[in-house]
């Protein structure tokens, strides 16, 4: 299958995943909420807790942020044409 920038803007704007991108930003916030209140409310500043809530915060930001070019690139395949 072969998207369109047509049909991936469509997509981006429309109003459900504008709500599922809402709610992904909850979740980046409730990470930041959660290493916040375990490190200065409880006092624990374990570094590998700190990478995987940094790390799902990131995951929700770069999927808000991807581009229909980010896209076609991480879907070329060997031969550089894109595989999906």
């Amino acid at each position: 299958m072969n998207i369109t920038k047509e049909a991936f803007d469509a997509w981006r704007d429309n109003p459900v995943t504008e709500e599922v991108f809402r709610a992904f930003d909850r979740l980046g916030e409730r990470a930041k909420q959660d290493w916040l209140a375990r490190s200065w409310g409880q006092g624990q500043c374990d570094p590998v807790m700190l990478a995987d809530l940094r790390a799902r915060a990131e995951v929700v930001t770069d999927f808000r942020e991807v581009q229909f070019e980010d896209i076609e690139e991480w879907l070329k395949d060997e031969t550089g044409k894109s595989g999906n």
